[in-house]
Order: C-alpha cells, then sequence, then structure tokens
C-alpha cells in the first residue's frame, strides 16, 4: 500500500514519515496537488528517503516545467536511489501560466533514451474506455496511478490489472474514503469514493 501525503509542511512530514513504514510500502508526494503550491515535491522525498528510509515517489507537473527541468528532476531521483516518478500533467496552476505540456509518454521516452536509470509511471483514468487505458500500457510505465476508480468500477479496475499483467508494469489504484466532511466534497467533485464499512471490499 502507497499513502499519499501532501507536503503541506516539515512540521507534519516529521509528525507522519516515523509511522509510515509500519503500515506502508511506500509514500507518494504530490507536485502542487489542485495546482496550489507546497513543499517541493522532489526535496520532500529526498529528505523522506534519506532521513527515515522510506519509499517514495513523487510527481513532475510537466505543465509546470520544461524538459530541461524534468531531466534535472529524475537525475536527482537516480542519484538519491527514489523509488519512482510519476510523470502527469496535472491540474492547471493557482498562478502563472501553464506551459503547453509535453505529453507523459513522450518524457518518458526521452528520459528512457537519456540512459537515466529510474522508475517512471503514468496516470491513467477509470473514466476512459478500456481500449485507450491498455494503449496506454502499451508504453511500458514501470507503473500507473490509477484514478476515479469507486464501487461501480471494481470490473474495470481487474481488467486494467489483467492487461498490466501482461507487461511489467504496477498498479496502484488511488482509493478515496469518505469519511465526515470529505463526502460532501467528493460529492461535489463528482468522484466515488468508499465508505469506512466498504474499503475493504476494495483491498
Amino acid at each position: 500500500y502507497t499513502l499519499e501525503l501532501p507536503p503541506f509542511s516539515r512540521s507534519l512530514i516529521d509528525r507522519v514519515a516515523p509511522r509510515v513504514g509500519r503500515v506502508f510500502d511506500a509514500v507518494f508526494v504530490p507536485s502542487a496537488p489542485a495546482g496550489a503550491p507546497l513543499l517541493d515535491s522532489l526535496a520532500t522525498s529526498v529528505y523522506l528517503t534519506m532521513s527515515f528510509g522510506l519509499r517514495t515517489i513523487f510527481s513532475i507537473r510537466l505543465r509546470d516545467v520544461n524538459l530541461n527541468h524534468v531531466l534535472e528532476k529524475v537525475k536527482v531521483a537516480e542519484e538519491f536511489g527514489l523509488y519512482g516518478v510519476l510523470l502527469t500533467q496535472g491540474d492547471p496552476p493557482k498562478y502563472g501560466a501553464g506551459l503547453s505540456g509535453l505529453p507523459s509518454e513522450e518524457a518518458m521516452k526521452y528520459i528512457r533514451g537519456e540512459g537515466i536509470r529510474v522508475r517512471l509511471g503514468l496516470v491513467v483514468s477509470l473514466r476512459y474506455p478500456v481500449e485507450s487505458i491498455a494503449r496506454r500500457l502499451e508504453q511500458g510505465p514501470d507503473f500507473v496511478f490509477v484514478i476515479h476508480y469507486g464501487p461501480s468500477s471494481r470490473e474495470k479496475l481487474r481488467g486494467v490489472c489483467r492487461i498490466a499483467s501482461r507487461g511489467s508494469s504496477e498498479v496502484y489504484p488511488f482509493l478515496l474514503l469518505g469519511v465526515g466532511r470529505s463526502r460532501g466534497v467528493f460529492d461535489r467533485l463528482g468522484q466515488e469514493y468508499f465508505t469506512s464499512g466498504s474499503v475493504k471490499e476494495a483491498l
């Protein structure tokens, strides 16, 4: 299991990190979730790896950076032994203008062409047809993050996992847990979620 840990502050990181390794296999540190800047995801991931010995995956928002910057980040990930890099377009930035955005698959191919040895991942959405997801998996990512997973899409997720098993891609489903106020937020966003009573069926 992987825990998403938005880097709101160092105090949060220091409070949560010591307990993570006992429950989760890895930590995912998102870059500017919902387009809002937080602590740098790469710097936070290096800190988690070096200070707490955690496996970390961080994301690069391709709409925020050019290819030169992408290569700098993945070289750091390689040198410090980070567990993986998720390549994503991301939401529109809260501040400033976004770039045109290099397609994630093209960025992955270029990084591999440079001989940089780091695990690379892509995002797939269960709102797309299985055929479209299969074409993305054919690009050969080391792992995929599956979004828009909910009670109604369990069979679709199983189909995606079967397709992924033909290659070597690991599958990480994003699971939203509706607790307290989060239910209202997910409902407004049109996001399916699991309740505390149904989450065991999803694991």
